[in-house]
């Protein structure tokens, strides 16, 4: 049963429309994966930023997109997000449907819904601003070398 339908049962249309319209239109990845770690609802920009359809994605387990968590990991961070009252936030990488990976910003924490215990996580995809991070080092390094260097021939130029 989806949630909208969990919520639809329990407080009515309007509020079954209103958790649609919010969970489809955020902005990050939004997406709610039972206890065991299977996907029960996600954002249309999280099906986006793993470009997949809908129809695709639900029920799909999250070892099929985390691109660098082994399944004991997988299980430690669902573990982890579970015991915990505050939110939990952490980096990791998915692999989209056509193989490319990406580097995203995990924040999540454990809901119950309907007396089930289930994780509501949101996505933010940082690979534009990993690289800008690696360039930034790398540019610094450079600077630092070249400042070494500049040091270096004032020197010998002294002696």
């Amino acid at each position: 049963m989806s949630l909208a339908r969990l919520f639809a049962s329990r407080s009515g249309s309007f509020a079954s429309e209103k958790y649609e319209a919010l969970l489809k239109n955020a902005s990050d990845g939004v997406h709610i994966l039972d206890e065991n770690g299977f996907l029960l609802e996600a954002s249309n920009q999280f099906h986006a930023m793993l470009g997949y359809s809908c129809g695709e994605m639900l029920g799909m387990h999250v070892s099929q997109w985390a691109a660098t968590h082994s399944a004991v990991e997988i299980r430690e961070l669902f573990s982890q997000q579970l015991s915990s009252a505050e939110p939990v936030c952490f980096e990791t990488r998915h692999r989209r449907k056509d193989g490319i990976i990406i580097d995203v910003e995990i924040t999540g924490m454990p809901v119950q819904i309907q007396g089930k215990w289930v994780l509501f996580n949101s996505a933010r995809n940082i690979t534009e601003r990993k690289a800008m991070e690696m360039a930034l080092q790398q540019s610094l390094e450079h600077q630092r070398r070249l400042t070494g260097f500049n040091v270096l021939l004032s020197e010998v130029n002294q002696a």
